[in-house]
C-alpha cells in the first residue's frame, strides 16, 4: 500500500513539474525598431492587411482546397482579432483587403507573415497535455506609417508560442487537482494561438506607443517576454498576465 502511495505521489510530482516547466503560451520574441524618429502622434486609424504565409510554413493535415480554405480562415481570424484589440487599446482600426490599395494619410498599417503554423496532435493534447502534441505558431509583423508618399516601417514584432501545456484527460487524473482542465487540449489549437498572438502583437504596439509618449488605454496589455511562463507572478507595476480562457 505504501509503495502504491509513493508511486502516485511521484507521478503527481513529475506531472506537476512537467506542467510548470512546459507551460505554453504566446510571447513576444523580438521588437526591432526600423526607423527614427517615431510619429509625433497616434494615427487617425490603423489598417490591418491579411498576413501572408512563408513557403512551407503551414503543417496541417489538409491539402488542396481544404488547405486554401484553412489559410484564408486563419488570415481572417487574425485580422479580426487584431482589429478588435487595436481598436480597444490603441486607436480606431479597420481590416484592409489584400487587393485594396493602401491609403495615404494619418494612418498606420499592420502587415505580417505566418512564419510557422503547426497544428500538432489534437489527440495527444486531449489525452496527455503538458506540451504533448502541442501546436506552434510564429509570426513576423511590421507596423508602418502611411503619412508620407512611401510607407515608412516603424517597428518589427516577432511572436512565438503555442498550445497546450495543461494536463489532458489521462495526465489530469495523475495531476489532480488540475483534472478539470483535462478537456482544454480538445478545444485548444491554432485558433487559440491566433487569439493569443493577436493579443501579444497589440501589446507590443501599445508598448511602442507608451515608449514614444503616445497615449494608449490605461488597461492596454503589456507584452509577455519570451522565457517567462504564463503562470509566473507579474513584476510590480506590470499588467496582469496569465492563461485567460478564450484569450
Amino acid at each position: 500500500m505504501r509503495f502504491a502511495f509513493l508511486m502516485v505521489k511521484s507521478l503527481f510530482s513529475a506531472a506537476l513539474c512537467a506542467g510548470l516547466c512546459s507551460c505554453a503560451s504566446v510571447t513576444v520574441q523580438n521588437v526591432i525598431p526600423l526607423s527614427q524618429p517615431p510619429p509625433a502622434a497616434k494615427p487617425q486609424k490603423i489598417f490591418v492587411q491579411p498576413f501572408d504565409f512563408d513557403e512551407g510554413t503551414v503543417r496541417v493535415n489538409r491539402e488542396g482546397q481544404e488547405l486554401t480554405d484553412f489559410k484564408t480562415a486563419l488570415q481572417q481570424e487574425m485580422a479580426e482579432n487584431l482589429v478588435e484589440r487595436l481598436r480597444k487599446y490603441v486607436a480606431n482600426a479597420e481590416a484592409l483587403p489584400a487587393t485594396a490599395g493602401v491609403p495615404l494619410g494619418d494612418y498606420w498599417l499592420v502587415t505580417g507573415k505566418f512564419t510557422r503554423v503547426n497544428q500538432g496532435s489534437r489527440f495527444l493534447r486531449s489525452a496527455f497535455g503538458f506540451g504533448s502534441g502541442g501546436t506552434k505558431m510564429e509570426l513576423t509583423v511590421t507596423l508602418s506609417d502611411l503619412s508620407a508618399e512611401t510607407p515608412r516601417p516603424l517597428v518589427m514584432i516577432q511572436t512565438t508560442g503555442g498550445s497546450n501545456a495543461m494536463p489532458g484527460a489521462i495526465m489530469g487524473v495523475i495531476s489532480w487537482p488540475m483534472i478539470l482542465n483535462g478537456g482544454e487540449g480538445i478545444m485548444s489549437g491554432v485558433t487559440g494561438d491566433c487569439r493569443r498572438s493577436s493579443r501579444e502583437i497589440t501589446a507590443a504596439v501599445a508598448e511602442y506607443c507608451r515608449k514614444n509618449n503616445l497615449f494608449v488605454a490605461g488597461d492596454a496589455p503589456k507584452p509577455k517576454p519570451k522565457g517567462r511562463p504564463s503562470w509566473w507572478p507579474e513584476r510590480k507595476g506590470a499588467s496582469p498576465e496569465g492563461p485567460t480562457p478564450g484569450d
